[in-house]
């Protein structure tokens, strides 16, 4: 059911060129892995090619053991693959942000160079949830509260993220049934990042009502504010 409905989805994404090679962001953890599995099935149904992108941000102790174990389960699945290490130091202030900017830059950067025009990210349902909570907390306008698109258009490559609709425990539950290997990062559990704070009060927000169906009006609210200011 999942397949079929991303397959669907992806083909909603396109035009995508004849026997496309695309990329996709990966991490090591369930969100990526899910992406990337999916990506390969599909992929392979259009004829195209795939290149996993592997970046090491040096967050933890051991990253490199974590990584060449990422690139040898990829290898082992004959997935395509390309490492990349970052060697800040994570003590500097905004580290997570300079992380996230510097995976797109080198990301989009690789893209550009091998000519290829689709970069998959595998965002998800409950990640536009944290992102709500942080925009708002932020004061955020309207289009702060528009959170992640599905398409984000760069000079040189566009960014896809067809993961949007799916939240985390699907996608756990899928990776199961396929017995394909994940990675749990330890530093998604830490309290000293402000998105994990948000992360592990969303179960109890559930809880009191404010389900997945009422954030998905909210986002379409808000989607139809700023297409009404316009």
């Amino acid at each position: 059911m999942i397949e079929k409905s991303f397959f669907k989805f992806m083909n909603s994404l396109g035009p995508f060129e004849h026997k496309p090679h695309i990329a996709i962001g990966v991490s090591g953890g369930s969100d990526s892995m899910c992406l990337c599995l999916l990506c390969n099935k599909w992929i392979k149904k259009i004829d195209g090619r795939l290149t996993a992108l592997v970046l090491n941000h040096g967050l933890q102790k051991n990253q490199n053991k974590k990584y060449k174990q990422i690139k040898g389960y990829l290898d082992k699945k004959k997935i395509n693959n390309c490492y990349f290490k970052w060697n800040l130091v994570n003590n500097i202030t905004g580290f997570q942000k300079k992380a996230r900017d510097y995976r797109y830059k080198i990301f989009e950067n690789w893209c550009f160079k091998k000519n290829i025009f689709h970069l998959f990210m595998g965002h998800h349902f409950d990640d536009q949830k944290e992102t709500l909570f942080i925009r708002l907390n932020s004061n955020s306008n309207v289009y702060g509260l528009s959170c992640m698109s599905t398409i984000t258009f760069k000079k040189e490559v566009r960014i896809l993220r067809p993961l949007l609709e799916m939240n985390k425990e699907k996608i756990k539950n899928y990776l199961i049934k396929e017995n394909f290997f994940w990675f749990e990062d330890k530093t998604n559990i830490s309290n000293y990042y402000t998105r994990n704070r948000y992360r592990k009060i969303l179960p109890d927000i559930n809880k009191f009502g404010l389900t997945d169906k009422k954030f998905k009006k909210v986002f379409f609210a808000v989607e139809i504010n700023i297409h009404n200011k316009h």
